[in-house]
């Protein structure tokens, strides 16, 4: 019974969590919301990697700029997240 009831809390964490790893990583949620999703980060691998994508996003993200746009700055930008992206993926089973 006690398994049952921890799938149960993980997956309803789970889907609690999805909408709220921006703001998390941000430092945006109140404290208990704060403590609840880093429970749950430690638990879930999916949660985790895309926090840490998040991370890396927004570090990445202001060193993109430029000081005068270039005609392909969309192109270049899209490259360098999905660059990102698949360094964090996780490999085919």
């Amino acid at each position: 019974m006690e398994l049952t009831w921890r799938k149960i809390s993980f997956h309803r964490d789970h889907r609690w969590a999805g909408p709220r790893l921006s703001r998390y990583v941000d430092g945006d949620l109140r404290p208990r919301q704060e403590r609840r999703l880093s429970h749950h980060e430690g638990l879930c691998p999916e949660c985790r990697r895309a926090i840490r994508q998040l991370r890396r996003l927004v570090t990445t993200l202001p060193g993109l700029r430029e000081r005068a746009p270039a005609p392909d700055i969309g192109e270049r930008t899209a490259r360098a997240v999905r660059i990102e992206i698949e360094r964090d993926r996780p490999p085919p089973d």
